[in-house]
């Protein structure tokens, strides 16, 4: 098996990382690709996913699974669980991973955005969008039990949402104000599934 990765890429880490945290490594290789914009060619990446986006994870039979959700579920499964926890807390995972992914989103039109000439910027569209990770992370904040010891897979999200948000300095300390949200990401930021595959 082989994951497609570009190390910039927050959907892409949490899939890498969640190779790593379930034991994988000897399963599954990765295969890291150079950064590109989405308007350049990716052969070596189409190839396997035709929309020409990481994550891509290309299974032994010919197969592809694509997009970072289905991919940590689909990794989880193989490693016998790990991320996606039993019950009632199984719900309170895949949200919370559903809210980080929401932020990364938000935060892919920011980046969008920053790349244009400033006057082609759209400041209503950013402000709409620094508002949408701003609320997300105020509720996360808010929230008792989800910012817990340990990974599962929104907490792993979560990390991986927060680091590219500060990496491309997309909105302002996404962790100052929420005292919950920074304790939590000071405990979790050297889990060893983190941090080699940071940006």
């Amino acid at each position: 098996m082989r994951l497609f990765v570009a190390r910039p890429s927050p959907y892409a880490r949490k899939a890498w990382s969640a190779v790593l945290a379930l034991g994988l490594e000897q399963r599954v290789g990765i295969v890291e690709l150079p950064a590109r914009m989405p308007t350049v060619p990716k052969p070596e990446l189409e190839a396997v996913n035709p929309l020409g986006k990481v994550p891509a994870l290309a299974l032994d039979d010919g197969s592809t699974i694509v997009d970072s959700p289905v991919i940590v579920a689909w990794l989880d499964q193989l490693a016998g669980g790990g991320l996606i926890p039993a019950g009632t807390a199984r719900w309170r995972a895949l949200t919370l991973e559903a809210l980080a992914d929401g932020c990364m989103d938000a935060g892919v039109v920011l980046r969008v955005e920053s790349l244009k000439p400033d006057q082609r910027r759209d400041r209503a569209e950013i402000a709409a969008h620094a508002a949408k990770i701003a609320r997300t992370l105020d509720h996360v904040e808010a929230q008792d039990g989800w910012l817990g010891p340990g990974l599962d897979v929104g907490r792993l999200a979560l990390a991986c949402a927060i680091e590219w948000l500060v990496f491309r300095r997309l909105v302002p300390d996404p962790l100052r104000g929420r005292p919950r949200l920074g304790a939590w990401h000071a405990a979790a930021r050297d889990h060893p599934a983190l941090v080699p595959t940071r940006p």
